[in-house]
């Protein structure tokens, strides 16, 4: 996996860099083109070198949003947005791809978790100096009353907030076998910095998003009329004698006022432009602050059509972490019911499901270490799952409708998914013929329901 002959070390070395940016404050590494240098690196390497499996609907979709993206800016006047939209997500597009078809085993998902792991703690310990000596080693200081922040794409507290809280489940499954016993340790140590460091952004809905990742695990493991009744009850006190902004929500505050202000200039520009909207990138050319939610982003930027090219991408890929979190493996493979049942409650799977050997059923039992990558792939699956989740909920009030992060994450469900299909035959095939409907409903529908909530906001 590490041979300098292959694509994936690449990769690692150019998510490091994304992450890490040490190009950015290192002496004799500023102004240097080190990102691109990579990429283009490992794009070539990965052409020649990496096998490739393009099944998954995500792979045609993303060109499709990127040829709307271009045409939204071209019907709006400006033909040479298009170039500047392409060289923009199409690098963005590269990596996607890179990402999705390299991570191909248990051993290079793992490596993946636990590098995004490693540039999450590092950004912490950042904020902790940031917060002890208002600058930090990078040179980057504190904003907004001591929040922290970091370099690149991640200079917003919230977008910081936002990419270490889609890594911490991916440090959570570090904790646990079959990782080694020195990386558990440190992996739990690294949770608790990276909750820290959270903390230390003070990003309102950071907080919101980790409490929707604490409801969905309750309701993976007790099931959903408890954890309705449990969860709110102990996250109510939490909320209500929160410290600092969290505590101040409102829509009459301030800050959540301008945002809802933003909403309906959003909507005022689908209105207006309603097929391919005001073009992407150009939102601030008709309201002064950006819409600070990537839904009514997309809208007002790409109009329906757009939209609805962006939506089927995040249903796809949500219905493929579905597949995979709760796919059942048929009765015919298992035969050892009380082996079956040690391991589901080892590894938390309620699915996992065993029968005593009939001359109804012809048993084929899967081997022991192909049942113990299946559970350990499938909580590598919920991990993905736990961190989407965080992404979707922080998206709808940050406008990171096509931040990087975003688009790595997504090609990790579908590397995790086209695996899955490939070894496992029970893991059910994604088509987006079968879902377009729903995700056209889903677009008429959030679209009404964002325009209720904004004109009640207001």
């Amino acid at each position: 996996m590490l041979s300098p002959f292959s694509p994936f070390v690449y990769l690692l070395a150019y998510l490091a860099m994304l992450y890490i940016r040490p190009h950015e404050y290192a002496a004799g590494w500023q102004g240097l083109p080190i990102l691109p240098i990579l990429l283009m690196i490992c794009f070539g390497s990965w052409l020649a070198r990496q096998p490739k499996i393009f099944e998954a609907p995500q792979h045609r979709l993303l060109v499709v949003q990127l040829i709307v993206m271009c045409v939204s800016v071209v019907v709006n006047g400006w033909g040479g947005g298009a170039v500047t939209v392409a060289s923009e997500f199409g690098a963005i597009l590269l990596l996607y791809y890179i990402v999705s078809t390299s991570v191909d085993s248990l051993e290079r998902l793992r490596a993946i978790f636990l590098l995004l792991t490693v540039a999450s703690v590092i950004m912490s310990v950042h904020g902790a100096q940031q917060v002890e000596s208002g600058t930090a080693w990078t040179g980057a200081t504190t904003v907004n009353g001591g929040r922290i922040t970091y370099l690149g794409f991640l200079a917003d507290p919230n977008d910081l907030a936002m990419s270490m809280l889609m890594t911490l489940p991916m440090c959570l499954y570090l904790t646990q076998p079959p990782a080694g016993f020195l990386v558990r340790q440190l992996c739990r140590i690294g949770t608790l910095i990276i909750l820290y460091g959270i903390y230390l952004t003070n990003s309102r809905g950071a907080m919101l998003a980790l409490g929707s990742m604490v409801f969905l695990y309750a309701i993976l493991r007790f099931g959903f009329w408890r954890s309705v009744l449990i969860v709110p009850s102990l996250a109510i006190p939490i909320l209500l004698s929160a410290p600092g902004r969290l505590s101040e929500m409102s829509s009459e505050e301030e800050s959540a006022a301008g945002r809802v202000d933003a909403w309906y200039q959003g909507f005022q520009m689908l209105i207006s432009h309603p097929i391919f909207g005001v073009g992407k990138g150009m939102f601030t050319d008709h309201h002064w602050l950006t819409a600070h939610n990537s839904f009514v982003l997309v809208l007002a930027e790409l109009g329906l059509v757009g939209y609805f090219v962006w939506l089927s991408v995040i249903a796809v890929t949500v219905v493929m972490l579905w597949n995979l979190v709760w796919a059942e493996v048929p009765l015919e493979y298992i035969s050892d019911a009380a082996a079956a049942e040690r391991l589901a409650k080892q590894h938390q799977a309620p699915t996992l499901r065993a029968i005593e050997p009939s001359a109804a059923i012809t048993v084929r039992p899967m081997p022991a270490s192909d049942r113990a990558d299946w559970l350990d792939w499938q909580r590598g699956a919920r991990a993905l799952l736990y961190g989407m989740v965080a992404a979707l909920v922080c998206s709808f009030f940050l406008s990171r409708s096509y931040v990087i992060i975003l688009y790595v994450h997504i090609g990790l469900v579908v590397a995790t998914h086209q695996y899955a299909r490939s070894r496992w035959t029970w893991v059910k095939e994604v088509s987006f013929a079968r879902i377009w409907g729903y995700v056209a409903g889903a677009t008429v529908v959030s679209t009404l329901a964002l325009w209720v909530a904004t004109r009640v906001l207001l």
